[in-house]
Order: structure tokens, then sequence, then C-alpha cells
């Protein structure tokens, strides 16, 4: 029996991990958010980078400091969603956005599944009302994941805002 139940263990602990490993958004976030609410950077560049369509509103939802040191161009610093002052930050930012307007939250902190900000903003848009909202999927981190890659990146000395 103790064998059996060993074998069973081993068997459960390999499914798992190549269950995560394959799990395209990371095992927490990835459980979090349809795969309709996940865009990936190279389709974001695509989106902001049309002439002819109306743009995403790209909201940083993480830190100032991390959004003075280099945000996507033309993005909002909204507040750190992790904290209620970074909600009630958000709040203002959208108060005169239609509730149709396609809008895309990133925060870049740290690695996609242990990030503080972009669940709390996603929740708050949602509780808001809006109907077409995206968390962008930063796996490792925005330096790495956005700037590295060349991206369309601005700085700025303070957070800009709407």
């Amino acid at each position: 029996m103790k064998r059996i139940i060993g074998r069973l263990c081993a068997i459960f602990a390999f499914s798992t991990t190549i269950l995560l490993t394959a799990a395209p958004y990371g095992s927490a976030q990835g459980e979090r958010w349809k795969s309709s609410e996940i865009i990936r950077p190279e389709r974001l560049v695509k989106l902001i980078s049309a002439k002819s369509k109306a743009h995403p509103l790209v909201l940083q939802v993480g830190f100032g400091f991390l959004y003075e040191g280099g945000h996507i161009d033309g993005s909002v610093w909204a507040g750190p969603a992790s904290r209620a002052d970074g909600i009630e930050r958000l709040e203002r930012v959208v108060k005169d956005v239609s509730k149709n307007r396609e809008i895309v939250l990133y925060c870049g902190c740290c690695p996609w599944t242990e990030c503080p900000n972009v669940g709390p903003a996603f929740d708050t848009m949602r509780r808001l009302g809006f109907k077409d909202v995206k968390v962008l999927y930063i796996p490792t981190n925005f330096e790495q994941d956005w700037i590295r890659k060349g991206y369309p990146t601005a700085k700025s000395g303070r957070p800009a805002s709407r």
C-alpha cells in the first residue's frame, strides 16, 4: 500500500510540474483571468502603433518610481493598486472614461505570479463597470519584458496624469 501511495504522489508531483511549466501565464495569475483578458506585449505594441485604430487607454497601476524610470509610451500612471490611495487615484483617472473603452493595465514591478497591483486594479475596473479591460502579460518585469525588447518607452520626471 505504501508503494502505491508513493507512486501516486510521484505521479501527482510530476503532473503538477508539467501543468505549471506549461501554463502560458504562470499558475497564480493565469488562473485569475480568461485568455481574452490577457494581452501580450507584442500585441499591445501593434495596437498602440496603429495609425488608423483608436488606441487603448494604457494604465500603469504600479509604483510611481517605476513609471518615472520608464513606462509604455502614451501610458498614464494610475497609482499602485495594492494600496487604498492607488485605488482612489485609479478611480479618479478613469472617472470620465467611457465604460466601453478598451483599457490595458500593467505594472511590471516583479514576476507576473507575484504582482500585487494588477489584480486589485482589474477588480476595481470591473467593479466600476468597464467592459473591455485587459492585463498586460509581463512574465518577469517591465525592464526585461518591455524595455530590453525595444518596445515604445518614455521616461518622465514625474508620473503623468490624465
